[in-house]
């Protein structure tokens, strides 16, 4: 099973997504929060993160992080592949994720189908790329 992390401050988008995850045999865990997502990544293995950049966040509610600065932490100190959800009319938002190390991007109001075809693609590229063991 794929073990997913999604992070949403919206509870019904969140709940919704997961469920139709569920239908796929995702496993999903879900938070609201910066915090959420980093206090999930360092306690459970994930598969994959999908972060909402749509949505504002209340003060504090990032703790000193703003959505790029989450990007970078889950590239860089979780090492996990992360989708985000974007706002399709705030491109340099979806480039700057890329660039802070978004494997991919979704632009909202998504298909869900689309979200599974995405995860998927994202974790068939993260395989080709593992080292293969070499025969002696």
């Amino acid at each position: 099973m794929t073990r997913c992390l999604l992070v949403d401050a919206d509870a019904a988008a969140r709940a919704s997504l997961s469920r139709y995850l569920a239908s796929y045999a995702f496993t999903v865990r879900s938070g609201a929060t910066a915090q959420d997502l980093q206090r999930l990544a360092q306690a459970e293995p994930f598969d994959i993160v999908l972060l909402n950049l749509t949505e504002p966040h209340p003060p504090g509610d990032m703790d000193g992080m703003d959505g790029l600065a989450l990007c970078r932490w889950v590239h860089e100190v979780a090492r996990l592949p992360l989708i985000v959800m974007a706002d399709p009319a705030r491109p340099k938002l979806r480039i700057d994720a890329l660039e802070a190390g978004a494997d991919d991007h979704i632009d909202p109001p998504h298909e869900p189908r689309e979200v599974v075809a995405r995860i998927r693609a994202v974790l068939r590229s993260m395989a080709k790329r593992a080292p293969v063991g070499r025969s002696t």
